[in-house]
């Protein structure tokens, strides 16, 4: 049973896009002044005087001709060009120059308000996903991450609905209709209306907002099923999100037995919600599923005496949810830190304003006001029965930390220590013959050694056995904060696996970069070869270890050409049993061979060219009957680079932080672990 949910500050949520975004005004064309009197009459002076001059200097002078028509000609011109102002063509031009660049600044804020519509789907859709993708939330890490201090505590989704944009788009102020450019007047209102709102957004429902909720079917008929669909959805997010310190969950139901057992709701009884805080039966704490919606009255009138009608109590939240039962909660549940959900509308029961009715069709739901008017939102979100039965088994396993589970007083604080764990008299002396004669282990239980005890306090043994032979090995990781029990746990696997193997079976060679305390006192065992401390003082023993595990890859894989080009340890145990029989010359013991460094990555930080020798280790160490065991307090992944593909278990005590503990088992939940040293996954 896993333990998630620690003390920790308020989450705060992904923040929403917000602010203003002014838009520019389209351009205005300009205006055309009409010519005055004069200028109009300018023209016709002009033409007047080239007659004029042809007339007094006579039509036989040259010069006259030549004067008047250059006086037509510029009067013609000057009547052509627009007289004196910018002419058609060139306002023309202008004009499309304005309406590019207008249309090229939509563009640009067409992008801008595609990025923030963007971001804002991304936001809502991370705080609220669709139902059925509750694998991808507990992949994550994010089981139960909203407590009662966050913002968005008791907020489901109801579906996908359109929502207005997060930024704010602001028109422009322009003048009188007639006075502004059309198409581009026509470009800034389609970019209005075409980016305002966001379509199929995720849309949320506050339980904090109200005290009764009611689904109702709409207007494709009385089935109840899209309801259900939505209920179901509901209450998978309510468990999926809040953890049972902090939710509870009560379903009124009618009996599988009765007419309405279509109601389908029996796979609530793995969730941990629907356990009662404090009142227990003969299975153990009392499942608060019911078809007498004044049995949960009974359970809760208690605990719900002198709590205000309103939000924030401090206490758990109540969810009762209420299917195919005429009569529900009475005025007792109108409390602080009370929701009812019901499916369908009682029977003769008019809603009070403070009731939100949902309408829900198979593919659309509204909301309902007191006046009956319905304000569609979208479309609802479902969740089949299969669906929200895979999620409540997922989540029977967990429990919040600290909570009393159903085996508390007989798990493992109760306690075993490696003696009673090893089959000796706890606190007893441990004679020399009984400890050989446990090192006589068939191959099934070589190199496999218990480490602890399960949450039902069952031993856990780590099998160092590569898989193809049934074991978890040959390499692992162990990954531990301070204080939480990693220099203990290497201390009972080594003596564990001395006590239950002989020299001849297992060698150790002990590495501690720093200090020395882990591994004190085991010099003097016969199954250590070495054990090397305080290496971060003296550099040069890092070069000599390096060495010595390089020469012992040499020698293993020299004894294995010699005893006839063997693949591995297990045919060269085989050769040498068959030389034993046959009276042939012995072959020389090959024991299997455990490396434990303790705190590789300050190790690696100082001597990162070892990482290659690590690697071959871990790419040689099955056939060479070679066995690796990193244990750090932290771990930085860059400097396993190449060495992660090896390390086939992994040991993750509680980590400093989620991301150590995502890096070690993929998920956060180390960093869940409570304070006291010695609680671990093993995967």
């Amino acid at each position: 049973m896993g333990t998630v949910g620690v003390a920790r500050p308020p989450r705060t949520p992904p923040r929403l896009p917000a602010g203003e975004l002014s838009l520019q005004a389209p351009p205005e064309p300009e205006r055309v002044v009409p010519a005055g009197v004069l200028s109009r009459l300018l023209p016709v002076v002009m033409l007047g005087g080239s007659v004029g001059f042809v007339a007094v200097l006579g039509p036989g002078n040259p010069t006259s001709w030549l004067f008047g028509g250059m006086f037509a000609i510029s009067t013609l011109g000057m009547m052509l060009s627009g007289s004196g102002g910018r002419g058609g063509a060139n306002r023309a031009a202008g004009l499309d120059e304005d309406r590019r660049d207008y249309l090229r600044y939509l563009d640009v804020a067409r992008r801008r308000v595609r990025a923030i519509a963007a971001e804002q789907r991304a936001v809502l859709e991370s705080v609220h996903p669709e139902p059925a993708a509750w694998p991808a939330v507990l992949a994550a890490g994010r089981l139960w991450e909203r407590r009662s201090a966050d913002a968005d505590f008791g907020q489901l989704r109801v579906g996908c609905g359109a929502q207005r944009l997060g930024t704010r788009l602001t028109a422009p102020q322009t003048g009188p209709v007639e006075g502004i450019e059309p198409v581009t007047a026509l470009a800034l209102r389609r970019f209005l209306l075409g980016h305002a709102v966001v379509p199929e957004l995720p849309v949320a429902l506050s339980l904090r907002a109200g005290s009764t909720v009611w689904l109702e079917p709409g207007a494709a008929g009385p089935d109840l099923g899209p309801a259900r669909a939505l209920a179901r959805a509901l209450v998978a997010q309510y468990t999926l999100w809040h953890s049972p310190s902090d939710a509870l969950l009560a379903v009124v139901a009618a009996p599988p037995s009765s007419s309405a057992s279509s109601t389908g709701w029996e796979w609530v009884k793995w969730l941990p919600h629907l356990q009662h805080p404090r009142r227990r039966d003969a299975a153990g704490p009392v499942r608060m599923i019911t078809s007498d919606a004044d049995e949960v009255r009974r359970w809760w009138l208690a605990e719900l005496a002198g709590r205000p009608p309103g939000p924030g109590t401090g206490e758990p939240h109540l969810l009762v949810v209420v299917d195919g039962v005429a009569d529900g909660p009475g005025p007792w549940a109108g409390v602080a830190g009370v929701t009812v959900l019901r499916v369908g509308a009682p029977p003769g029961r008019r809603p009070t304003p403070s009731v939100v009715r949902l309408l829900v069709d198979p593919d659309r739901l509204g909301r309902a006001d007191g006046r009956e008017a319905v304000a569609w939102i979208g479309r609802p979100d479902a969740l089949t029965v299969a669906e929200a039965r895979a999620l409540a088994r997922r989540l029977a396993r967990y429990r919040p930390a600290g909570a009393a589970g159903p085996h508390d007083g007989e798990g493992p604080r109760a306690s075993l220590g490696l003696p009673a764990l090893l089959g000796m008299t706890p606190g007893g002396p441990v004679e020399v013959a009984a400890l050989r004669s446990r090192w006589r282990r068939g191959e099934a239980d070589r190199l496999r050694v218990p480490i602890g005890v399960d949450e039902r306090g069952r031993p856990v043994t780590l099998d160092l056995k590569e898989s193809a032979q049934g074991g978890s090995g040959p390499h692992g990781l162990c990954v531990g904060a301070t204080g939480s029990g990693k220099s203990e746990l290497l201390r009972t696997l080594v003596l564990g696996l001395v006590a239950t193997h002989s020299p001849a079976d297992l060698n150790l060679v002990l590495v501690d970069f720093k200090g020395g305390a882990t591994f004190l006192g085991f010099a003097g065992l016969p199954h250590v070869s070495a054990v090397i401390t305080n290496l971060a003082d003296e550099l040069t023993l890092v070069d000599r270890m390096a060495d010595a595990l390089a020469g012992e890859i040499t020698r293993r894989q020299e004894l294995l050409r010699a005893a006839g080009n063997l693949v591995g340890t297990a045919e060269y145990a085989a050769a040498r049993r068959q030389r034993e029989r046959d009276g042939g010359p012995d072959l020389p013991v090959l024991p299997a061979l455990l490396v434990v460094v303790d705190e590789f990555s300050e190790l690696l930080a100082q001597r990162p060219e070892l990482i290659d020798l690590l690697v071959t280790i871990g790419r040689l160490g099955r056939s060479l009957g070679l066995h690796l065991l990193l244990a750090s307090q932290r771990l930085d992944e860059g400097r396993l680079r190449g060495l992660e593909s090896h390390l086939s278990y992994r040991i993750a005590l509680r980590t400093f932080s989620a991301a150590e503990s995502r890096a070690v088992l993929g998920v956060p939940d180390a960093y869940q672990l409570p304070a006291a040293p010695g609680s671990a996954f093993l995967a």
